[in-house]
């Protein structure tokens, strides 16, 4: 009798498992898999209540498939042999030398030392590359279906190009080496491998049973030092997408050539406004500058370290529940592109904002943009969840910005008056970002999902309407609260509690430059 799929999937894990044991990897015995979620979703299951700082598993790195393996696998003289291919030069390099390694441990069948553990992984790997045309519409994001598309071709032809060099190997390759091959092991790793440093990835066995979910549960390699590198990222660090084609990258030295070129006339006093503001610029641009070139501690390079899996210190999971963890600060854009799936309010959250230059300029400085600036070049802005996006505002404020207010304006909020007319301009921007979809998030909440695909797709759409509306709500509230303060009128408590949490960085820029600017009285017992 054929087993059913639920009893293969336990079958090949208890198999996995066993050998794992065997080389001293441990495996809770309160945990379990495969379990099946909301229907059919397969996962990590606790039998028996999890509490706190709790072990789920520890893989022994003699367990683990790593570029580690890659300094002294037999098959480094495919990688010699095509350096064009597999080198430091060629950017995807050491991933095409990984992808290398993994085809040929799969291509042993039976007798690679990782055979159990890939007779647990799918058949089937599917992620946003496998996605049909009206599938990608259902996103209603032109960018990432153009990225689906540049993906799919680059890797395809990564595909042809290692199908031909590996097929010249019959004493390491003695089956043909398929396109299908190599696209299921591709997928393997990229939707599998966990982060061992910036240039080292890890299949880990037993350990990618668990699912990705909002959760304090961590992973990490026993003698990986900590380290804050995440704290210095940006959300630009974070977008994976290709398309960046026409993307102009403005600084604060572009916004006061443009605006200034905007100036027909150029008296004395605004000469000295010009001087005042292109010295504002250059102080700006350097210390973004020297932020950006700031050496940031990298991650260990760690060699024959094992893996853990611990709940969070004040995590537990009761008996029947889904083990999860994060498998990164993954935006729904992001783990659509590596898994498939979005998640319905995922903390890592952002919205990719591209708008052409020419739709944020005035009149006057459309007419006289100098060369070097092309109208219909696109600028690139991330909005966060929780704040407002201070380079958006940075480059209103210096496009609306004109010589009747002072040179300190043009750059940051140091003027009342005119941060009315920024911040209402960041909301109209987003009102008509928000009215060209083709469906409102009242639309699509009533949409009834024909699959699972469609599914991913209204969230997806839905989670980045609501962060749009989410920044639309967050200047008018702003917009509010700079009226009351111009007035010296008290806050609501509403008003307050933004001011504390969601507005703190921009409340806290005005109450600062505002002070430095004037010496007046922008204090706790008016903000």
């Amino acid at each position: 009798m054929e087993l059913s799929e639920k009893a293969q999937k336990s079958e090949s894990a208890s198999l996995l498992k066993s050998w794992l044991q065997t080389l001293g990897c441990v495996i809770n015995p309160k945990i379990d898999y495969p379990a099946i979620f909301d229907g059919q979703l397969y996962g990590m299951i606790a039998r028996h209540k999890l509490n706190p700082g709790e072990t789920v598993v520890l893989i022994k790195h003699e367990a683990i498939i790593s570029t580690e393996l890659l300094q002294d696998t037999e098959i480094k003289v495919i990688f010699e042999e095509f350096p064009e291919i597999f080198n430091k030069e060629n950017p995807e390099g050491l991933d095409n030398q990984f992808l290398t390694l993994i085809i040929y441990e799969k291509s042993k069948g039976p007798s690679s030392k990782w055979g159990l553990y890939f007779n647990t992984m799918p058949t089937k790997v599917e992620n946003l590359s496998d996605w049909e045309a009206n599938d990608l519409l259902e996103l209603q994001d032109h960018d990432i279906i153009t990225d689906s598309f540049i993906r799919k071709d680059k890797n395809l032809s990564t595909y042809h190009d290692l199908r031909r060099i590996l097929n010249k190997y019959p004493m390491f390759f003695p089956q043909e080496v398929t396109i299908e091959l190599i696209e299921w092991c591709w997928k393997i790793i990229w939707t599998r491998s966990f982060m061992r440093s910036p240039e080292n990835s890890a299949l880990i066995p037993y350990a990618d049973f668990i699912n990705h979910g909002t959760s304090s549960t961590s992973f990490y390699f026993v003698d990986q030092k900590e380290e804050d590198v995440d704290d210095e990222m940006t959300f630009a660090d974070y977008d994976e997408m290709f398309t960046k084609d026409n993307v102009q990258n403005i600084n604060c030295k572009d916004l006061y050539e443009i605006s200034f070129s905007a100036l027909e006339e150029l008296d004395n006093e605004k000469f000295e406004l010009a001087r005042r503001v292109l010295a504002e610029a250059d102080a700006i641009d350097k210390m973004d500058k020297d932020r950006k070139k700031k050496v940031i501690q990298s991650v260990d390079d760690v060699k024959d370290s094992d893996f853990l899996v611990v709940t969070g210190d004040n995590e537990s999971y009761v008996e029947g529940s889904q083990i999860v963890f994060e498998y990164g600060k993954y935006s729904n854009t992001s783990l659509l592109i590596h898994y498939g799936f979005a998640i319905p309010e995922n903390r890592f959250e952002y919205y990719r904002l591209k708008i052409e230059l020419g739709k944020l300029l005035q009149p006057l400085q459309l007419k006289h943009l100098p060369f070097k600036y092309e109208k219909n070049n696109f600028l690139l802005f991330y909005l966060g969840p929780n704040e407002l996006c201070r380079e958006l505002l940075r480059v209103i404020r210096a496009l609306l910005w004109t010589p009747q207010y002072s040179s300190k304006a043009f750059f940051i909020q140091t003027d009342l008056s005119f941060e009315k007319q920024v911040l209402l301009k960041y909301a109209e921007i987003l009102i008509g970002i928000l009215r060209n979809y083709p469906s409102s998030i009242e639309d699509d909440l009533a949409i009834s999902p024909n699959s699972a695909r469609h599914y991913f797709a209204i969230t997806y759409r839905v989670q980045k309407k609501t962060l749009i509306q989410k920044h639309i709500q967050l200047a008018l509230s702003a917009l509010k609260i700079v009226e009351k303060i111009e007035i010296n009128c008290a806050l609501e408590p509403e008003q307050v509690k933004l001011v504390d949490k969601k507005l703190k960085a921009y409340i806290g820029g005005l109450r600062h430059y505002s002070n430095t600017e004037t010496g007046t009285g922008l204090n706790a017992n008016n903000i």
